[in-house]
């Protein structure tokens, strides 16, 4: 299944390369007082559907869509938060790398 602009099912395109200066998007949902931008890596799931997961808490999770996946670990987070506090001073950066193998 590929989208409109040909880079498969995922709901987003890639407009830009991402730089470390650039700003981040911030999860969808309300801001709380100790708001922190927190990275998501969203995959699709062998058996269909999305896996969701925030490499700064650990936090993993699924949806059947993508937004549902997003949605999931952004509430899994905040749990996960409540239970174990943490700050960031600074946003992640997201990159990606290719591996040859056999």
């Amino acid at each position: 299944m590929t989208s409109a602009s040909g880079r498969g099912a995922y709901p987003w395109t890639l407009a830009q390369e991402s730089k470390p200066d650039t700003e981040p998007c911030a999860l969808p949902g309300p801001v709380y007082d100790h708001g922190m931008i927190l990275s998501a890596v969203i995959t699709e799931a062998d058996e269909g559907g999305f896996v969701a997961l925030n490499p700064e808490t650990g936090t993993t999770t699924e949806g059947e869509t993508f937004d549902e996946a997003m949605e999931n670990l952004r509430e899994a987070t905040i749990l996960y938060l409540e239970e174990f506090p943490m700050t960031l001073s600074k946003p992640s950066v997201m990159t990606s790398f290719e591996v040859a193998h056999a």
